[in-house]
């Protein structure tokens, strides 16, 4: 794609698990850096345990474009229109627009330890999802001219337990729908 097409930028939507405490079911997560969960070393302890020590290597989101998300935060009425153009299922919090780092990793999490464990490596940890290091590592390492990355995911679990589908197809709509208002009228 990037080869082949030269773009200026490449921008990631989709869902994300959000991290309970800091996001609400909804919420629109920006990641102003990603990096790969998976990355670091499994070891044997003393006791023959088997343990991971990560090595996180973020990737930045470009600050120009940083600063233009954040001018969003205080848009509370686009975010209100963006719930209300949504006729399905939806939580019942209000959307907020959070910037902060995301981690990837290939694999669904369904436990609240294990997102726990990827939280000790950032502790500014706001989500967790599975694309967005690759679409930027492939941005920053592929073809002159580089694009510009941006991954703009929205809340619809949490990676415990209690994880459901239900809010699934409603956070697809607002990623791409806060994605469309903020390309029309920034980029």
């Amino acid at each position: 794609l990037i080869h082949n097409f030269r773009p200026k930028y490449i921008i990631m939507t989709g869902i994300a698990a959000g991290i309970k405490g800091k996001t609400n079911f909804g919420d629109i997560l920006v990641a102003d850096q990603s990096y790969d969960g998976t990355s670091g070393k499994i070891t044997t302890n003393e006791k023959s345990e088997k343990e991971f020590s990560p090595n996180p290597t973020p990737i930045a989101l470009d600050a120009d474009l940083k600063e233009k998300i954040r001018s969003y935060q205080s848009k509370t009425k686009l975010f209100f229109d963006i719930k209300e153009l949504w006729k399905g299922n939806s939580p019942n919090t209000s959307i907020k627009l959070q910037i902060g780092p995301v981690v990837s990793v290939p694999y669904v999490i369904q436990n609240q330890e294990e997102l726990l464990n990827l939280k000790d490596s950032q502790r500014k940890l706001i989500g967790l999802e599975m694309e967005t290091f690759g679409v930027f590592y492939s941005a920053f390492n592929g073809f002159n001219p580089k694009p510009t990355p941006l991954s703009i995911k929205v809340v619809c679990d949490f990676g415990d337990k209690d994880k459901s589908d239900d809010y699934q197809k409603f956070a697809a709509f607002v990623s791409a729908r806060f994605m469309y208002e903020f390309v029309m009228n920034e980029l």
